[in-house]
C-alpha cells in the first residue's frame, strides 16, 4: 500500500531534497506515517491551505536512505530523483 501510494502521490524534490505527499485525507496521511514509523522512517505532518489539506513530509538524510532502501518506487523519474537525493552530498 505504501509504495504504491507513494509511486503515484508523491513528489520527490530535488531542491529541498525532500518526499511529500499531500491529500485531504488527513486520517490516510496518519495511516501513511504509522506505516513508515513502522519501518523506522521519520516522518511529519503539516497543516496546508488553512485546515483543507495536509501534507507528509519525509526529510533528512537518513529517512531519506531508509526509503529508497526499504520502499522500491516503480515509477521511473521517481526513481531516478531519488536516486539523486541520496547519492547528493
Amino acid at each position: 500500500m505504501v509504495k504504491g501510494i507513494f509511486d503515484d502521490e508523491a513528489h520527490i524534490d530535488l531542491s529541498t531534497k525532500r518526499i511529500t505527499v499531500t491529500s485531504v485525507n488527513y486520517y490516510g496521511l496518519l495511516d501513511i506515517k504509522d506505516m513508515l514509523t513502522y519501518l523506522g522512517i521519520s516522518c511529519k505532518i503539516y497543516t496546508i491551505l488553512k485546515g483543507h489539506a495536509y501534507r507528509l513530509v519525509i526529510s533528512g538524510r537518513t529517512n531519506i536512505s531508509k526509503f529508497a532502501n526499504d520502499i522500491t518506487l516503480l515509477h521511473p523519474l521517481k526513481k531516478v530523483r531519488l536516486k539523486l537525493i541520496v547519492s547528493s552530498p
